[in-house]
């Protein structure tokens, strides 16, 4: 089953942090495939199914506390409001277990050939999605510093470079790096298929942003 989106808004591998998300699987002179490093999803995932867990283990908790409350006699509203609320939590578990499972399983792919840049997305219990942008809408190619907020429970602010694909009035991203040179050979190779020229600030190629 597969689900195509249309290009008017970039949805797909829209992604920003201090390490290249993706890997280069296929090179020559017409195309050129990038694939994302699954273990860098881990983290992410690994959170949603903690709290997932936490969340079931809370809800079977509240579930025997009304069962034994129903057992010795308790009124019908303790122990409705009881089960409801293990209700509520053991449906928030088991939506952070499924998000945390489809994270971990989730695989990214952007094939750039000097038609089309195709992003597509596959991950478990959904549809692979795919989202096509035609090279015709593509007005120019730069590497842009962002800022970028880090951290879990203490928040900073590290600027990281985007390699940013300009279309329609739309920013697509490709990869991001808090090294710009960890970006630039892709950055080359991408520009030097699609046939336009890479910047290397805030002004884009051809038109504006």
């Amino acid at each position: 089953m597969r689900e195509e989106l249309p290009p008017l808004r970039q949805r797909i591998g829209r992604r920003i942090d201090v390490t290249p998300y993706y890997r280069l699987a296929e090179q020559n002179p017409e195309q050129l495939v990038l694939v994302s490093r699954s273990e860098l999803n881990r983290p992410a995932g690994q959170r949603l199914l903690f709290a997932g867990g936490a969340f079931l283990t809370l809800a079977v908790v509240l579930l025997i506390s009304g069962a034994i409350a129903a057992g010795q006699g308790a009124g019908f509203g303790p122990v409705a409001i009881t089960v409801a609320l293990g209700g509520l939590f053991g449906g928030l578990g088991m939506q952070r277990i499924v998000g945390g499972r489809a994270i971990l399983s989730v695989r990214n792919r952007i094939e750039v050939t000097p038609a089309q840049i195709v992003y597509s997305q596959v991950s478990a219990g959904f549809p692979e999605r795919i989202q096509r942008l035609p090279v015709a809408q593509i007005t120019g190619a730069r590497l842009r510093r962002r800022p970028l907020a880090v951290g879990t429970l203490v928040r900073r602010v590290q600027p990281v470079v985007a390699l940013e694909l300009l279309a329609d009035r739309e920013v697509w991203i490709v990869d991001s790096a808090a090294d710009i040179e960890a970006l630039r050979p892709i950055a080359e190779s991408v520009c030097r298929i699609l046939g336009i020229d890479l910047e290397q600030g805030a002004t884009v190629a051809r038109g504006n942003s």
